[in-house]
């Protein structure tokens, strides 16, 4: 499972030492979890799993979704090849959070688990699939993520360029260089999972109030290699 990898780059952290919000388990069905009195000077993680995966069919499909009032902080259907669901979320306002659960054509039993996280600009946390809602991070220190948003496995018949263009595999991050001169920044992805999962970073900046995509200064084959990426798309 994809939630693994985050949670061993952090150790000694553990779910065991975290404040546990909810920790529960039963009959896999649509329903309505309240999370009470959630705050924003803290971050928090949830973990949805169903089993046993035989019991989900090739139409079973359950959406889980996290709001606040109108605000959607994550969301990700789940279905048999991808039957679990991992993520960090923020909220933007003290108050309750509800974790809405639709299942179709499916039986079987779910686990969840939500802990409280230290909030923290090193550790990945929704919603930051817009540009608009970028977390703030620091240059020259490691930040961890995971990126279970996304299907593991894409639902049936979608098309890949759907699948690699959907808002739920891209992460949106900022940071603010205040300097006079140029400076060179090199970022570096350590993947835990090499399942031939594409990776790319890619770097805008605001001008006139449009972001646009900044390629000053960048390697010449990271330009060919995001060239080849988008004929293959085309194909």
């Amino acid at each position: 499972m994809k939630w693994i990898s985050i949670l061993i780059c952090l150790a000694p952290i553990s779910a065991a030492s975290l404040p546990n919000v909810l920790s529960r388990t039963g009959s896999l069905r649509t329903e309505i979890v309240t999370l009470k009195a959630l705050d924003p000077e803290h971050q928090y993680s949830v973990l949805y799993s169903i089993a046993p995966l035989r019991n989900l069919g090739p139409d079973a499909r359950v959406i889980v979704e996290l709001r606040q009032g109108q605000s959607i902080l994550a969301a990700k259907t789940l279905h048999s090849g991808d039957a679990d669901y991992y993520t960090q979320f923020r909220v933007p306002h003290r108050g309750d959070v509800f974790l809405e659960i639709r299942a179709a054509q499916t039986s079987g039993a779910y686990a969840l688990q939500v802990n409280r996280w230290p909030l923290s600009t090193q550790v990945r946390s929704g919603p930051n699939h817009r540009w608009q809602d970028a977390v703030d991070i620091p240059l020259g220190k490691t930040i961890f993520a995971s990126g279970d948003d996304a299907e593991y496995i894409p639902l049936p018949n979608t098309p890949r360029r759907a699948n690699i263009e959907a808002a739920a595999g891209l992460d949106w991050y900022k940071f603010e260089f205040a300097g006079d001169a140029p400076k060179l920044v090199f970022f570096q992805l350590d993947l835990m999972e090499r399942d031939h999962i594409p990776a790319n970073v890619s770097i805008y900046r605001m001008a006139d109030g449009e972001l646009k995509e900044y390629f000053e200064g960048e390697d010449a084959l990271t330009l060919r290699v995001a060239a080849f990426v988008e004929h293959a798309l085309q194909e």
